[in-house]
């Protein structure tokens, strides 16, 4: 079964929705590229421009089905009666609605998006050499006011204005200036404040300045939808520019444009939860999501390695060949005092990273921490983001090695059969390591799932490891104070030893064969020195 997505089309002369840049961000979404979506329900994609004088058919046509969720697009000027669509059991989305507009309506708006040549950036500039670039229409007022603002700046910078609409640069030669600009003025259309050049310049890594008033004086639609966004917007006169940008490319620009990445990233995703959330409600069904239910916290910190991106690109290929569908939340660390001379190099990965997570990898999170936090604060934070009862951890530089059999050991958590099953990093268990372990050696534990072979430890280790969700809250409360600030193991490693086997119940993986390593370390701190621990500071 499939969801089906019907692009209706009532004037196939003057319509065609497949070459209207409009829906280049809808399709994204509606293809499961921001985040899973069911793979069941109706939904109806309607161009408002071209059917505003079709509502009557329109409801002919949705009335055949049981549930319906109705998506109004390419309709700028608000042209579509929405208020008079008809359905019993109809969700509605409205991209791009005009202020006042669609007053009292139960719906969820969206934007115009990105166009079709800017879907697909390549990685961001380390450091752009433009502090600013434009190229657009200048047809109205707050845009002749930006217009008059860029020619007298003084900033680093590139500008094309034009009379119309596609009268400037051709679009590789637009996506170049994207991609070589550190900001992106963004002055207001002629009836929304909504245009491509805001969603174009976060494909491309840079800080759109969003207008918050439209031409005729009034607080833009973005002002309010955008409120929980970072977004520098221009509340007043455009006059003050050359100073907004000089502020947002200080020092700084590298932490603020990864910021705006992060919010882009959730914002897509958050589309795509709101989308599945309607779909599941018209067709009172529920949506379970594809593959093992299991998430993936994966922290980064900084390490001589940066800017390169080569340890974690690795790391999360190898999770991805054996769960392809499951959430990975990336804990990105901040600096702490002692690597305050990684800072740069490290600001620098991070933009690389979240290009990937923004444009490659699928279905990540991004948690982005300005202050250092380390394992216990990041994972605190990032558990309440877990909705699945399972979570894999796996540090940045530890990649799954061999065939493992993630279906089983996430059931057996669930199932209450163990509580921790670890991944061993070596083929087999050390000498040194033998009087953590229970029992002679390796044996078949008879699971309600089925046999999983595994061997009991009371040994920690923060390498791969699996483990309920649920308990790793609880541990983390109980073994660390309100404001701990170190790694997980370093205190985990005693606990498991104080406590009889039941409170942690952890076991070690150990599928038949010569070698049970199913990770490995490419021991990305190298020579670093590791900082002292605070467990228990409250």
């Amino acid at each position: 079964m499939s969801m089906h997505i019907w692009w209706l089309n009532l004037h196939p002369d003057t319509c065609n929705p497949d070459e209207t840049w409009d829906t280049t961000m809808l399709r994204d979404l509606l293809t499961g590229r921001f985040g899973p979506v069911p793979d069941f329900g109706d939904v109806i994609c309607i161009s408002g421009r071209h059917h505003y004088d079709d509502v009557d058919a329109i409801n002919a046509a949705i009335a055949k089905y049981q549930g319906v969720v109705v998506i109004i697009h390419s309709d700028e000027e608000s042209l579509f009666p929405v208020e008079r669509l008809v359905h019993p059991n109809m969700r509605l989305w409205v991209q791009t609605p005009k202020p006042g507009r669609h007053n009292g309506l139960t719906m969820t708006s969206f934007p115009v998006g990105y166009t079709p040549h800017t879907q697909h950036p390549p990685m961001p500039l380390d450091d752009p050499p433009n502090d600013w670039g434009f190229a657009g229409q200048i047809t109205n007022s707050r845009r002749e006011e930006a217009a008059a603002a860029m020619r007298g700046m003084s900033n680093n910078g590139s500008a094309l204005f034009t009379a119309g609409f596609t009268q400037g640069y051709p679009p590789d030669m637009y996506a170049s200036l994207l991609h070589q600009s550190k900001t992106v003025p963004c002055p207001s259309g002629p009836v929304i404040a909504d245009c491509f050049r805001i969603w174009e310049a976060l494909q491309y890594g840079a800080i759109p300045l969003v207008d918050a008033v439209l031409p005729n004086g009034s607080k833009s639609e973005l002002a309010n939808d955008l409120t929980w966004s970072p977004m520098r917007r221009i509340d007043e006169s455009w006059d003050d520019l050359a100073a907004t940008v000089r502020d947002v490319t200080g020092d700084s620009w590298l932490m603020k444009t990864n910021t705006h990445q992060v919010w882009w990233l959730a914002y897509k995703k958050h589309l795509a939860q709101l989308l599945a959330g309607d779909i599941t409600a018209v067709t009172d069904r529920r949506f379970n999501h594809p593959g093992v239910p299991v998430t993936v916290l994966m922290p980064t910190s900084p390490v001589m390695s940066h800017p390169s991106t080569e340890i974690i690109e690795q790391t999360i290929e190898s999770v991805r060949e054996r769960l392809p569908d499951a959430e990975i939340i990336i804990m990105v660390d901040g600096v702490r005092d002692e690597q305050e001379h990684l800072r740069h190099r490290y600001e620098t990965y991070t933009r690389r990273l979240l290009w990937f997570a923004n444009h490659r990898w699928g279905n990540v999170t991004v948690n982005l921490h300005s202050e250092h936090r380390h394992q216990v604060q990041m994972t605190r934070i990032a558990l309440d983001l877990v909705k699945t009862n399972t979570i894999l951890f796996v540090e940045h530089d530890t990649p799954l090695v061999g065939d493992i059999d993630f279906a089983g050991l996430v059931k057996s958590i669930e199932l209450s059969e163990f509580r921790v099953a670890r991944l061993h990093h070596e083929s087999h268990i050390l000498d040194a390591h033998m009087h953590l372990m229970i029992g002679d050696g390796p044996h078949t534990m008879p699971l309600f799932y089925g046999d999983m072979p595994v061997w009991l430890t009371t040994q920690w280790s923060q390498r791969p490891h699996l483990a309920s969700a649920f308990f790793y809250k609880r541990w983390l409360d109980e073994w660390f104070g309100p404001k701990a600030i170190s790694m997980i193991e370093d205190r985990m490693h005693g606990a498991a030893q104080e406590r009889d086997w039941d409170e942690f119940q952890i076991v070690i993986y150990t599928p038949e064969g010569d070698s049970i390593q199913r990770s490995t370390h490419l021991d990305a701190r190298g020579e670093d020195p590791k900082f002292p621990m605070d467990f228990d500071n409250a």
